[in-house]
């Protein structure tokens, strides 16, 4: 601003010119003579004024610091919470990836800003529950819920309890978090997926059907079916009640491609080879697949079958005695088939008495002791050493099996005593010449078939030191 010097003020009060300022004019009535002045000093200023500028001055000083101090807080404040939220999203992104080492350096990142982040505390956890470092997860989880506790901290330390054999602990922690009426989509698929590991399936299927009836988003809408689709093969749900779903994520979601997905979640029945009732003998049951692609599952006591129960590879031998076998189909999704069952009676294959007599008949020897030998007729035993008196008595058949028998002797003569006996007989591999023999304190020995030469002759190894070789039936 310019500065003027001997101007003197107007009276705007009075219509009367002011007389002394005649004397600005020098040269004419219509031109004033203006000379600039130096400008003013604090020296040529009154004392208020004075105060008044320094006052001024300092205010402004003390603004622009002010101004200052906050654009220095808030920008890199701003800067901090973009690389947070950044990283944040970057870690959770390598979570729905399964990409849990990339994710865990993310998350670090946002700790290393700011190690007051819960999330970044739970990404860490959720990271290595995926790496199944169960140890290091409860340790960053545990962090997190120092912080603050959160809905979705909860469920991921119930994981680290149900995978570590903390079944209530885990399961206390998920009751308390469902109780709080969850919101977050991720929290409650997560919540779902613990509840159906402890094969509680109506709760599990009533979170995410929940959490469907109040969602209005199509791509959450996609995400929250395609998790009920799968808690329903988990739960076991029949084909027709997992067509039914896809019908109902079509018309929600309004993508058709669901319509197309119930040839895959289709299951063929699978066929027995035997139909049910009595057989003769061991069996070998073979089942055929609906689909080559699938895998069938078996019971033989009677209990329901699962993914769990024995895998169909080879048939099924089937013993003497009553079976109930149970199979089920499973196909590429994991839908299974009802459950077919057949019942058997497998009655064993027993020798007749004469095939029992044939293969006894005859001079049987022990290879380790020698001289000890066994005489059968078709009624008459006789068991004793070379040179030695032996026992014998008359014999009957108490029962056959299908690979030996027992006999029943009532009068057995040993050592000029006489008792009863009951000797059981093994015939082992077919074709190997030998038998097991256990009598009736329950000792067991093997004997070896002598050679028959015909004409009820038969020769011994000479091993046995025994004159002669050959013996004669009596």
């Amino acid at each position: 601003m310019r500065k003027y010097k001997n101007l003197h003020p107007i009276d705007i009060n009075t219509t009367q010119p002011n007389p002394n300022a005649a004397s600005q004019f020098d040269k004419s009535s219509s031109q004033l003579d203006i000379e600039p002045t130096e400008q003013l000093t604090d020296e040529s200023l009154p004392v208020q004024d004075k105060h008044r500028r320094k006052r001024f001055l300092i205010a402004g000083v003390a603004a622009g610091v002010l101004i200052l101090a906050v654009l220095a807080f808030l920008i890199p404040t701003q800067m901090k919470a973009s690389e947070i939220n950044k990283s944040l999203d970057l870690g959770e992104k390598y979570l729905d990836e399964g990409n849990y080492e990339e994710a865990i350096l993310a998350f670090n990142d946002v700790i290393t800003i700011d190690d007051k982040q819960v999330k970044a505390y739970e990404g860490k956890g959720e990271a290595n529950i995926g790496l199944k470092n169960y140890t290091e997860a409860e340790t960053q989880l545990e962090a997190a819920r120092a912080i603050s506790e959160t809905d979705n901290g909860s469920v991921l330390l119930a994981d680290v309890y149900l995978n570590t054999n903390r079944q209530d602990q885990g399961k206390t922690l998920l009751d308390g978090v469902i109780s709080n009426q969850l919101s977050d989509t991720r929290v409650i698929v997560h919540a779902s997926r613990l509840y159906g590991a402890l094969n509680d399936y109506a709760t599990m299927l009533d979170l995410l059907e929940k959490k469907i009836a109040d969602t209005k988003d199509k791509n959450q809408l996609k995400k929250l079916f395609d998790e009920l689709i799968g808690a329903y093969v988990k739960a076991g749900k029949s084909e027709a009640e997992i067509i039914t779903i896809l019908e109902r994520a079509a018309e929600a979601t309004g993508d058709s491609s669901y319509l197309d997905k119930k040839a895959s979640y289709s299951v063929k029945k699978p066929a027995f080879n035997l139909a049910s009732g009595e057989y003769q003998g061991a069996q070998n049951l073979e089942i055929a697949k609906g689909a080559p692609v699938d895998k069938i599952y078996y019971t033989l006591d009677g209990s329901e079958p699962g993914i769990t129960s024995t895998e169909y590879t080879a048939p099924i031998a089937l013993q003497p005695g009553e079976i109930t076998v149970k199979i089920i189909e499973v196909n590429e999704t994991g839908v299974k088939s009802p459950v077919q069952e057949n019942k058997y009676s497998i009655k064993q294959n027993k020798l007749s008495n004469e095939e029992f007599i044939n293969k006894l008949y005859g001079v049987w020897y022990q290879e380790n002791l020698s001289g000890r030998l066994i005489y059968f007729s078709n009624k008459h035993i006789r068991i004793g050493r070379w040179g030695s008196d032996p026992s014998d008595g008359d014999f009957q058949i108490e029962n056959t099996t299908e690979n030996g028998g027992a006999i029943f002797i009532a009068d057995f003569e040993a050592e000029g005593t006489h008792r009863s006996a009951k000797i059981i007989f093994d015939f082992g591999t077919p074709g190997d010449n030998r038998i097991n023999v256990t009598n009736d304190a329950g000792i067991r020995s093997d004997y070896i078939a002598a050679e028959y030469l015909g004409n009820n002759q038969y020769r011994l190894p000479a091993s046995l030191n025994i004159p002669g070789n050959i013996t004669t039936m009596n």
